[in-house]
């Protein structure tokens, strides 16, 4: 669990097995600017400006918000009270 810290970009990818290859999870006192996820498994519960998927599974809680969810492939759990600024589906 990582709380109480500044991460500025952070880029989660996979080698080989994208469903378990990264297991993150960041806690309720993160500073978020822009998460990449290209597999794995991520677990929010602070605010995110960009949050990219091109593959696995984030599961946002809390209320944590999202300004920007592009979701081109992977899965969100959205259990959150927190909201999504623009969502750019796989689609757009």
């Amino acid at each position: 669990m990582i709380g109480d810290h500044r991460l500025a970009t952070i880029r989660i990818g996979s080698e080989g097995s994208p469903a378990t290859d990264v297991d993150l999870h960041l806690g309720s006192g993160c500073t978020l600017t822009n998460i990449y996820q290209s597999g794995g498994a991520l677990e929010i519960a602070s605010n995110v400006t960009l949050l990219s998927m091109t593959d696995g599974t984030t599961t946002v809680r809390g209320a944590a918000a999202l300004t920007t969810l592009t979701a081109r492939k992977g899965t969100v759990y959205y259990e959150s009270t927190g909201t999504i600024g623009t969502l750019k589906p796989a689609w757009m």
